[in-house]
């Protein structure tokens, strides 16, 4: 008789070689390999029974589960279509070059998520290109219809397929009224899920298609691999197309790396107890290590081969980005000591848990002070997260042996959760609904689970125990499409997006911030004294949250201007010194906030050579305009020596707001306006007229050469660059023309003024990218400054400005090189 290795040899090669040439490879005769054969499983020649099947339906009902989800989700988002681009969708959809031009279409995949805009250290160009494909082969363009219309149909594609994957795992692990009703219980989770209002951030909000797209490469790489989980000659084309939806959902999101973890507790809970039956193993440590290693060489390498090149292409994308962490506003956590970082991570993982079962009360934002951190141990939101967590673990332990669905979708959520939670990888934000939406299939399903398990104790009619829970969990599916129905009326625009996540979250100093912005944006009577209550109640813990006091510097000087134009002087100069205040007790805190970023930075390791820590636009920009609005009020600057101290502090404002966004146009064309008047308040053998002038000119060519700036912007600069060649003795007649056809200024050629003017231009913003760390895009800038003739830069001067380094006090970075002489 064969050796109990050579019968485990027959067992495990059953099906793949025939009986001939497993006695010959084993040296036994064929006699001895057909008894084991007909010993142990079906005959040979005849296929095992897979271990993951779906039930027998009669064709009618193949597809009408599926017909359901699709229709309660349509019904459930019905309302969505209308939202507008709101919160991040403006900066990476609808004011993205790359997907809203077609000739940058190949950027999309050689840069990061951000470009051109910010910068950052995420690489998900899947899901740019995504948009790409709305925007120009589906031809949406700039409209969100047709995006929202995209997300829906991959929210009801990840429903249908977590009804496949529910069905397919209840019914192959478990037995009873449970295997039974495999099918229903799928259909009832998968209707939950496509209902829960926890959703509607990633579905509504058109941004979060990176996390649809993730879950539904998710699940059908891992309906590919149970398929596979029997070996034989399929197995390896199916794994093989579970790893390429593995890389296009790591090409969507960061957090699909969770895939490879799902699948490894997929096969340890349901694929291995079946091969240790067949192997004869016991249940040991070392009977799971040969099962995985085996598994590695036949299934897991594809997987792994996967996660290397995704990491090998984030490498060469993101090689040149330093690495940061995330703004104190974003996420606090990494800026908290160990303890109080972690326990403030497991209190953020408890309200998601408390989401996901009253999603009554929902936010779009959870940034600074909307979860205050934890401040000790005894913290009843520290205490109640963890007792859950724990529960949930228990629960997992409790039910691996009997009831491992149970077990493996409590593991489900930690999990998937795991990549987010702030407690292993500190990510860019403390915390979002969006997040969430991989782990809510953990939740439907065991709360589907449930109710079925809950009426099948009763002694009831067989029906009505189907009936009553199905009947419950669809009530339950309709109160879900309510409220998601009614969060989509939040997602309308940013005016409705912002009140109501200022309702649901009053201490997030981000949240009424954003609130007053959109109440001032749109102009109604009565809302400056509405924005004047929301910012001035969280002011006084808004840290060093700039924003903040920018917007309501900005709200003090629209009731100066209001105070102004109805000719009470002395009521404007109190506003206008109440913004001036506010302004500049916001550019304190945010100094504060740049030294604790930067400690921060270097406790956590970087190089103090990569640090970037810029002031912020906002706060500059509101302090430079009080600044001018206390010096053109008669009597408050009497003096000419206190009206040159507000100039001298709006002009420093000016150039800290320009360095810290050299994109934005209006910083640069209100510096050169400043620089004007002030020109013109001097005398002509002045010297410092002259250095005026020629930081005006720069800081005008500066907008007019970037691609970005708007038109109506980019004709007030041209404007005032003709006022600043007349002040400096040239005429603007000559160097500019403006053609009468197109209504376009332009540089008349041959004109060496305008050529220095233009090449300094050039220098000025290569300068400001090297002082924002910003390499990849100075370097692009210097390519472009020596092969566009219309630049012409020597590249041995580009070569230096690329090797030097640059900061704010550096005069070069203002003029483009050293200052003209006078």
């Amino acid at each position: 008789m064969p050796t109990r290795k050579q019968i485990k040899f027959i067992e495990r090669n059953r099906g793949r070689m025939s009986a001939a040439k497993m006695a010959a490879r084993l040296g036994v005769r064929k006699a001895e390999v057909n008894e084991v054969l007909r010993r142990k499983g079906p005959p040979q020649g005849r296929p095992a029974e897979p271990l993951f099947r779906m039930p027998r339906v009669k064709p009618v009902w193949r597809f009408a589960g599926a017909a359901l989800i699709a229709t309660a989700a349509l019904i459930a988002y019905s309302n969505s279509f209308t939202g507008e681009f709101v919160f991040d969708n403006q900066m990476i959809i609808a004011q993205n070059p790359h997907v809203m031009f077609a000739q940058n279409a190949s950027k999309i995949w050689t840069e990061h998520y951000w470009a051109p805009s910010l910068w950052s250290n995420l690489y998900r160009p899947l899901t740019l290109y995504t948009y790409y494909i709305n925007c120009h082969w589906l031809g949406c363009g700039g409209d969100p219809t047709g995006y929202h219309i995209v997300n829906l149909v991959i929210h009801v594609t990840c429903g249908v397929l977590l009804f496949y994957f529910v069905t397919m795992l209840l019914h192959s692990t478990t037995s009873g009224v449970i295997r039974e009703r495999s099918r229903l219980v799928g259909l009832c989770a998968a209707l939950l899920f496509v209902t829960h209002p926890v959703t509607t951030e990633a579905v509504t909000n058109v941004v979060g298609r990176a996390d649809l797209l993730v879950m539904a490469f998710v699940l059908a790489g891992l309906l590919l691999h149970m398929r596979g989980a029997e070996g034989g000659r399929g197995a390896i084309p199916l794994n093989a197309l579970a790893a390429v939806c593995m890389a296009l959902a790591l090409l969507c999101k960061e957090n699909a790396i969770a895939m490879i973890a799902l699948v490894i507790a997929l096969d340890v809970l349901f694929h291995w107890p079946k091969v240790r039956r067949k192997d004869g193993d016991r249940h040991t440590v070392a009977s799971l290590a040969r099962y995985l290693l085996r598994r590695t060489t036949t299934c897991y390498v594809f997987y792994f081969v996967v996660i290397g090149g995704w990491f090998f292409a984030r490498y060469l994308v993101l090689r040149d980005i330093p690495p940061a962490l995330p703004g104190l506003t974003d996420n606090p956590l990494p800026y908290l000591p160990f303890l109080q970082r972690q326990a403030t991570a497991i209190v953020m993982l408890g309200l998601y848990l408390w989401r996901l079962a009253f999603p009554l009360t929902l936010s779009a934002d959870y940034s600074y002070n909307a979860v205050p951190a934890v401040e000790s141990l005894l913290d009843l939101r520290f205490l109640a997260s963890l007792a859950a967590l724990l529960a949930m673990g228990a629960l997992a332990v409790w039910s691996r042996r009997r009831r491992r669905f149970v077990t493996f979708m409590a593991l489900w959520f930690f999990i998937t959760i795991a990549p987010v939670s702030n407690i292993f990888v500190t990510t860019g934000t403390i915390g979002a609904e969006r997040l969430l939406y991989a782990s809510t299939p953990f939740w439907c399903a065991l709360l589907a689970l449930s109710a079925f398990h809950l009426f099948a104790a009763f002694r009831m009619k067989a029906a009505l125990r189907t009936a009553a829970p199905a009947a419950l969990l669809g009530a339950l599916a309709v109160l879900f499409g309510v409220r998601t129905a009614m969060r989509n009326y939040d997602w309308e625009s940013n005016l409705t997006l912002w009140r109501a996540t200022y309702r649901a979250s009053p201490n997030s100093v981000r949240a009424a911030d954003n609130y007053a912005r959109e109440l001032l944006a749109e102009g109604r009577r009565g809302n400056l004294q509405q924005c004047r209550r929301v910012l001035e109640g969280v002011i006084s813990f808004a840290g060093d949250y700039s924003e903040a006091y920018a917007t309501l510097a900005r709200v003090y000087l629209e009731f100066g201007d209001t105070a102004r134009d109805g000719g009470r002087l002395d009521d404007a100069a109190a506003f206008y010194r109440k913004a001036y205040q506010t302004a500049a007790e916001g550019e304190r805190e945010d100094v504060k906030r740049q030294l604790r970023e930067r400690r921060t930075f270097i406790e956590w390791g970087m190089k103090e050579s990569d640090i970037v820590i810029g002031g912020k636009w906002d706060i500059n920009m509101a302090l430079a305009h009080a600044a001018l609005k206390i010096a053109d009020i008669p009597g408050e600057s009497a003096e000419e020596s206190e009206r040159e101290k507000l100039y001298d502090e709006a002009h420093r404002a000016y150039r800290v707001a320009v360095l810290a966004r050299p994109q934005f146009a209006i910083a640069h064309i209100e510096l050169a306006e400043l620089l004007l008047m002030r020109a013109e308040r001097l005398a002509q053998d002045n010297p410092k007229r002259r250095a005026f002038l020629n930081e005006a000119a720069v800081s005008l060519v500066r907008p007019i050469i970037m691609p970005p700036t708007p038109g109506i912007l980019r004709k007030r600069a041209w404007e005032n660059l003709g006022r600043c060649y007349f002040m400096l003795g040239y005429s603007a007649n000559e160097h500019l023309y403006h053609p009468s056809k197109h209504g376009r200024y332009d540089f008349t050629p041959g004109k060496e003024v305008n050529m220095e003017f233009i090449r300094r231009a050039v220098k000025s913003l290569i300068m400001m990218q090297m002082a924002n760390k910003n390499y990849d895009d100075a370097r692009n800038l210097g390519r472009v400054a020596v092969k566009n003739p219309r630049y012409r830069l020597p590249p041995a001067e580009v070569r230096r400005i690329l090797g030097g380094t640059y900061s704010f006090a550096d005069e070069e970075i203002w003029y483009g090189g050293a200052p003209p002489e006078n």
